[in-house]
């Protein structure tokens, strides 16, 4: 399910020709932070100095989707957060670490289709908004991820763009993987939080 480029850093795929390896770094998702179970409230962290603060709006590939999540902000929020429990609802990913939390410029490892991955946290403000990337060879990478309180629940939208030659070369199927892979990440955070929310507390 996470096929886009947008948490990659460092990605290593021994015996892997270039044909292989475009394809599965477009099929990688991400989204998202890291195992802070900051509260919504928390203060805001600036970006890191020398880091993006959006996604490049320049692109030769932008994609933008959102989802109504019917269910609390902070289920939502810890559940793209708690990284070291994505492989329990993202089948794709087999393992994923953290160390310390959420904050600009904390990286994270996770590893997804047998790649290990490195991801860089760009800026946050907890409860609110994600931003994170970094680079496949000469592919960027800028994910973006915002949590709006609406009637019923949270609106989550996801913004990411991808920028450099493999992808002026390859866009049409490039965009096609990233929509699909966005689109499929929204829906199983969407059933994630909503199965969650409707769990009894236990005593």
């Amino acid at each position: 399910m996470f096929r886009s480029l947008s948490m990659i850093g460092t990605a290593t795929a021994a015996g892997v020709n270039r044909v292989r390896s475009v394809r599965r770094s477009a099929m990688l998702a991400v989204a998202v932070i890291a195992a802070s179970c900051a509260s919504p409230s928390a203060p805001v962290a600036s970006p890191s100095p020398g880091f993006p603060t959006d996604i490049a709006h320049d692109a030769p590939v932008i994609a933008d989707h959102r989802i109504t999540v019917n269910a609390p902000l902070e289920v939502v929020w810890k559940l793209q957060t708690d990284i070291a429990k994505w492989p329990s609802w993202q089948p794709d990913i087999t393992a994923a670490n953290v160390s310390g939390g959420l904050a600009p410029g904390m990286s994270f490892q996770w590893t997804t289709y047998g790649m290990a991955i490195t991801s860089t946290v760009y800026a946050l403000t907890p409860g609110v908004r994600i931003l994170w990337g970094g680079n496949a060879g000469d592919i960027a990478g800028i994910h973006e991820w915002t949590f709006t309180r609406v009637n019923g629940g949270v609106e989550v939208r996801t913004r990411e763009s991808f920028s450099g030659a493999s992808v002026r070369g390859t866009a049409a199927q490039m965009q096609a993987a990233l929509d699909g892979s966005l689109i499929t990440w929204l829906e199983r955070l969407k059933a994630t939080a909503e199965a969650t929310a409707a769990k009894p507390l236990t005593p």
